[in-house]
């Protein structure tokens, strides 16, 4: 038993580790940074196959055999080329899944927002069972650490636009009411989005409005990691977004949902970057949203009259 396994079996005496099988080798693959899981990986390769282990903590149990049960061979039968589930073992701490391994290589960087977004939109487009019931904490994504991003973005933009917290409450509140909620993966980075649509990792599924993934890829993508978003950048990515989804929602809304969604993950990506500068984006896009809601709003008291 190696010294990791022994490790995991100090916390759940009973679980069953395949690696302690007729496994050849094991071998830690990649890394995380999410809070559900251990953040280390395992690459098991037997003399029939190779599966990915993952390892994730009982308190998070409901959402991942939810996702794998429910949602998974959904998402499988519709077409996304993700991992297919082989089993997944429930101890009393720990809940361990696996995966068949897939060979993954990188998106070019440069066209990495193109080929992301058509991900986004496969995944948008898959079809569910209206009757089944998403965990509350997957319909809301208040509930998640999204709460802090948008904090983020009234500290950042309090000084320029003393309402900023009715105003965003305000949009937040619209697209809840108005978008139409489709599945989200709701992390397509460069470490979850790959070259043939293949895509990992769904530990931040939800049942989201529509423009939470794409808004994610735009502003969380390394591309602008030295290069400033501009307006008129955004306003060509819009449109090369809503043709991949105007089946499934009007204009006007989506041109509502991407920049709110956007200018949050954008700001927070600076966060976590440690930018202290203001981004003159961020203004930019509250501003277009405002103009676009108020064009809304006329529209919608000359259609009452």
């Amino acid at each position: 038993m190696s010294l990791y396994e022994h490790m995991i079996h100090m916390y759940d005496k009973n679980l069953d580790l395949y690696s302690q099988k007729s496994c050849l080798t094991a071998k830690f693959t990649g890394k995380g940074y999410g809070e559900i899981s251990m953040n280390s990986y395992r690459k098991l390769e037997f003399e029939e196959n190779i599966l990915f282990e993952k390892i994730y903590f009982k308190t998070w149990v409901v959402e991942i055999i939810f996702f794998t049960k429910v949602v998974l061979p959904e998402v499988l039968r519709q077409g996304i080329n993700t991992p297919k589930l082989i089993e997944a073992k429930e101890g009393e701490n720990f809940f361990i899944t696996y995966f068949e391994y897939l060979e993954l290589e990188p998106l070019n960087h440069e066209n990495f927002l193109n080929e992301a977004t058509d991900i986004a939109a496969s995944i948008a487009n898959v079809r569910l069972d209206p009757a089944i019931e998403f965990p509350d904490s997957r319909l809301n994504y208040h509930k998640s650490s999204f709460k802090g991003k948008i904090d983020n973005l009234k500290e950042e933009l309090t000084p320029y636009m003393s309402d900023i917290s009715n105003f965003l409450n305000t949009v937040d509140d619209y697209i809840n009411q108005n978008v139409r909620k489709t599945l989200n993966h709701g992390d397509l980075s460069e470490r979850n989005a790959f070259v043939k649509g293949k895509v990992i990792d769904w530990d931040d599924f939800g049942l989201y409005p529509l423009g939470y993934d794409f808004g994610k890829v735009i502003g969380m993508s390394e591309i602008y990691k030295n290069n400033e978003l501009s307006l008129q950048d955004y306003l060509k990515i819009e449109d090369m977004i809503f043709y991949k989804v105007e089946h499934l929602l009007t204009r006007e809304l989506f041109e509502i949902s991407l920049p709110y969604f956007t200018v949050i993950f954008l700001r927070n990506y600076r966060v976590r970057r440690k930018y202290n500068d203001i981004n003159s984006m961020s203004r930019e896009l509250l501003e277009l949203l405002k103009n676009r809601l108020a064009n809304l709003s006329k529209v919608s008291s000359h259609e009452s009259l």
